[in-house]
């Protein structure tokens, strides 16, 4: 599958002031595949161990929550989009997301809202869109600051 994004972003401070949120943590389970009309999705459990951003004040450590992502098994066949693959159990990342409804929650700009976090070390899943390396302290200091 490919996608055309609506929203792409290439800094810290275009994430910040459009999503509702910044939290780092992992994923922890898929809860359910489904279809909106002819598309797959597939609702995620993320654990989230730390909050980077969240003006509201509505979440806190250790909080689970639901993230959508466009993509998943139909009839046995895996269906993603071909650079923004979906989460793996286990995946420890920072997610800028935004809530459409209460308790459910989309990343924004598809794979540039997404970040890997590896042995501590953060980098951008997406190459051409915002341009980060280094500790996850680094990037959580970065990310307030902008």
């Amino acid at each position: 599958m490919d996608a055309s994004w609506a929203e792409s972003y290439d800094n810290l401070t275009d994430l910040k002031a459009h999503s509702a949120l910044a939290v780092e943590g992992s994923f922890t389970r898929i809860i359910d595949e489904s279809k909106i009309k002819t598309v797959p999705i597939t609702d995620f459990e993320f654990t989230v161990d730390e909050v980077i951003n969240d003006p509201a004040g509505t979440l806190k450590e250790g909080t689970r929550i639901t993230v959508r992502q466009t993509g998943g098994s139909v009839d046995g066949v895996l269906h993603q989009i071909s650079d923004d693959p979906l989460f793996k159990i286990s995946e420890n990342a920072v997610l800028f997301l935004k809530e459409p409804e209460p308790g459910l929650f989309y990343v924004i700009g598809g794979p540039s809202g997404r970040f890997e976090v590896i042995n501590g070390r953060v980098t951008p899943f997406d190459a051409e869109g915002t341009k980060f390396e280094g500790t996850l302290e680094d990037f959580i200091a970065a990310v307030k600051g902008s």
